[in-house]
């Protein structure tokens, strides 16, 4: 079953393929095996610069029993997160990354033969 998940916009309009994005996201964590209880995902587009064009900042919250698991995704200085939907896969896969690394550790580092 897929965790509940909040979508927040900031300084831009929401966005219905966003928001089919991100669910879709969650639904691969939830796939994953994961033991997500909810999550937050507050997407902005806090500056508009004339050369550089839009850039979107992502901010993943995953709650799970015993500990939370916090991604920022920043535009940095290349541009990468001019499109949202780049941003959100970019939080995304490396919200997955840290969730492979809590099992890991939670297993006492041995990998899961599944």
């Amino acid at each position: 079953m897929t965790f509940p998940i909040e979508i927040q916009f900031r300084d831009m309009a929401p966005s219905e393929s966003i928001e089919h994005q991100v669910h879709s996201w969650a639904e691969k964590l939830s796939a994953a095996g994961h033991a997500i209880e909810r999550g937050v995902l507050v997407l902005s587009q806090p500056h508009r610069h004339q050369q550089r064009g839009r850039r979107f900042h992502v901010r993943l919250s995953l709650a799970m029993p015993g500990r939370d698991i916090v991604v920022s995704a920043d535009p940095g200085q290349d541009g990468a997160h001019g499109d949202a939907h780049v941003a959100i896969r970019d939080a995304f896969l490396a919200a997955m990354h840290r969730l492979g690394a809590h099992e890991r550790e939670r297993h006492g580092g041995r990998r899961s033969m599944s």
